[in-house]
């Protein structure tokens, strides 16, 4: 499990993130960036379902799994990329972008297409699920804020 704390020998801060390589299958012309919040791919279960994700789309996600952290581009207008991808899927995070609402301290932030969002930021057709809370606050549509991914257990 990520855990946040104090190292007692020199007070530094520790800033734990599990990152780990996962599977993507990439369309053409589009690119992940370092920062999307990326979700399982249920529509391939080569080694199991799980093991791929694909950038987010849409909202009240429960399959949101992590942010990525790298960035990787298919730049071919012909053909798609099957590649590995690194997603930190627990610890902090400050790579994110916020959606078209600011995000508050304490709250819980889940998934807005490639953006996170409060889990408050809703309306009947529009809800998210948390897989994180912001620990640093974030202006409304910007990356100035932080959050703390939940150690969910997916992967070890």
């Amino acid at each position: 499990m990520a855990i946040y704390k104090i190292d007692g020998v020199d007070g530094d801060v520790h800033k734990p993130k599990k990152i780990v390589t996962l599977n993507t299958i990439i369309p053409t012309s589009t690119t992940i960036t370092k920062g999307d919040v990326l979700m399982i791919d249920t529509s391939v279960t080569t080694n199991g379902a799980g093991f791929n994700v694909i950038k987010g789309s849409g909202a009240d996600e429960a399959v949101t799994v992590g942010v990525a952290a790298e960035t990787i581009a298919n730049s071919s207008s012909s053909t798609t990329l099957t590649t590995k991808i690194q997603v930190q899927v627990a610890g902090l995070n400050e790579d994110c972008t916020a959606s078209s609402a600011a995000i508050n301290v304490g709250e819980l932030v889940g998934m807005a297409n490639t953006f996170v969002e409060s889990v408050a930021d809703y309306s009947s057709d529009h809800e998210t699920r948390p897989f994180a809370l912001c620990v640093k606050a974030f202006t409304a549509d910007t990356a100035d804020g932080a959050i703390m991914i939940y150690d969910h257990g997916f992967y070890g």
